[in-house]
């Protein structure tokens, strides 16, 4: 249970928490982190278009990725694209062709 909840906090919760702050802190003019907590980067996304011009295109990739993989069972999109066929439980079996079953 340790590991995979050391596991957790440090590839999950961690990088989150730092996003948390990283967002709420400014940014000087030669772009360093100054630990004042403000909301002024929340104004700025939603006022810059190029950041709003940018948040569309990913949400638009995003919900066609899990679209794609929806309407493809679950198979990647970019394996699926390749035309890589899925395999039934007879084909392929190495352990079956080993022991001359196929």
């Amino acid at each position: 249970m340790w590991p995979g909840l050391a596991l957790l906090i440090l590839l999950f919760l961690r990088p989150r928490a730092l996003l948390l702050i990283f967002i709420l802190w400014r940014t000087d003019t030669n772009f360093h982190v100054v630990p004042d907590w403000n909301v002024n980067n929340y104004a700025r996304f939603f006022t810059v278009p190029t950041y709003l011009r940018t948040f569309a295109k990913t949400l638009a990739m995003q919900l066609e990725l899990v679209d794609q993989a929806l309407e493809r069972g679950g198979e990647h999109l970019l394996v699926a694209a390749r035309g890589v066929s899925r395999v039934a439980a007879h084909e392929g079996n190495a352990h079956a062709a080993q022991n001359g079953d196929a």
